[in-house]
């Protein structure tokens, strides 16, 4: 007899009676489902070939596909016409122990079937990142911007790609690196040649490369820029561009002012309001520069399970109010104690 497992084999039948007499063989012979499986490594995938069954009255009428992943009960996979006898399997992780049939169904009745031989093997694939997402975009107090993200450690990758862009169209590599193994759940790159987010915002990607060449990115997420001038005496006028990051709800924006003394905090700004006029009339005899950083906070939930309200810093703004020099226009020195004395008063100049 053949061997089914390594071609398909051809069967008739004839009848013999009780004295040995053998009918005519039958002239329509049916022959056996022979398949062959093979995985793709790069591809991720077990691609299936297989010959037609043949003779049966009404033909056939589909075929089908059966899997058992890693000992699981057998489960249909997929399905094909009669004009198809090929099929990709890609439900399945590297490692992972796969047992693979086709069933030819009749046409004529669904309960008629014809199994193919068992291929059974181990999966050897380049595993994919299942998800690769930014998780902070934050402007560091030296003005470096600071990206970090989540990835898939099961992923099989040789190096990662930083992606920059000023307009969220045309990105560049500012930074190409060996990926670690094993794989870390967070990583934190710092931007810090030729950036500057007080001019603009930056929209960032970062490009997870895997042994195929095959890139995968992550959604983008934007920077916030905070930009600011001096409207009028004693005024600052403070603008600020949305933070943006997928799967991220921004909840509120703080302001910060450093007068000279350190930050403090001046107010809070729900989504959307992207302006405020700060009064500087407080600090008449400052030395004049006034500093001010953005706090945007914003809670992530990603489809990966992981969630947490983080904080994303804007740039420093710093604007130098115009110094102004009051001279008195008369003065009474008869030793009462008011305006005794004539001097100018100076407002917004560093007397150090």
């Amino acid at each position: 007899p053949g061997d089914p497992t390594h071609q398909s084999l051809i069967y008739t039948i004839s009848a013999a009676d009780s004295c040995g007499t053998i009918s005519a063989f039958n002239t329509s012979p049916h022959n056996t489902v022979f398949m062959t499986a093979s995985i793709t490594a790069c591809q991720r995938q077990v691609n299936m070939a297989w010959n037609h069954y043949i003779n049966w009255p009404q033909g056939v009428k589909q075929y089908q596909i059966w899997v058992s992943r890693n000992d699981s009960a057998f489960a249909l996979a997929g399905t094909t016409d009669t004009a198809s006898l090929v099929y990709s399997f890609t439900n399945f992780n590297d490692g992972d122990s796969l047992c693979l049939f086709i069933r030819a169904i009749s046409a004529a009745d669904s309960n008629i079937v014809s199994n193919s031989n068992l291929a059974c093997m181990r999966a050897s694939i380049i595993q994919p990142p299942s998800y690769i997402n930014i998780t902070n975009l934050t402007v560091n107090t030296s003005n470096q911007i600071e990206v970090t993200w989540t990835i898939d450690t099961l992923a099989q990758l040789i190096y990662y790609k930083i992606l920059q862009s000023t307009n969220s169209v045309s990105y560049q590599s500012v930074q190409q690196y060996p990926s670690p193994y094993p794989l870390h759940l967070f990583d934190t790159y710092t931007d810090s040649v030729n950036v500057f987010p007080q001019n603009n915002p930056y929209y960032y990607e970062i490009q997870a490369i895997d042994s195929c060449q095959t890139p995968y990115s992550s959604p983008y997420g934007k920077t916030v820029c905070l930009k600011g001038e001096l409207y009028d005496y004693y005024v600052a006028s403070l603008t600020w561009n949305n933070f943006e990051l997928q799967y991220a709800t921004v909840l509120r924006y703080n302001l910060y002012r450093n007068a000279g003394n350190g930050y403090q905090y001046i107010r809070t700004f729900l989504p959307g309001i992207n302006q405020y006029a700060d009064s500087l009339q407080q600090f008449l005899y400052e030395k004049g520069t006034f500093c001010y950083r953005v706090e945007g906070v914003y809670y992530l939930e990603l489809p990966s399970g992981y969630s947490d309200t983080l904080t994303s810093w804007s740039n420093e703004q710093c604007i130098i109010h115009r110094p102004i020099i009051y001279v008195p226009n008369a003065f009474t020195p008869n030793g009462d104690g008011m305006n005794d004395l004539f001097f100018p008063k100076a407002i917004g100049i560093n007397t150090d």
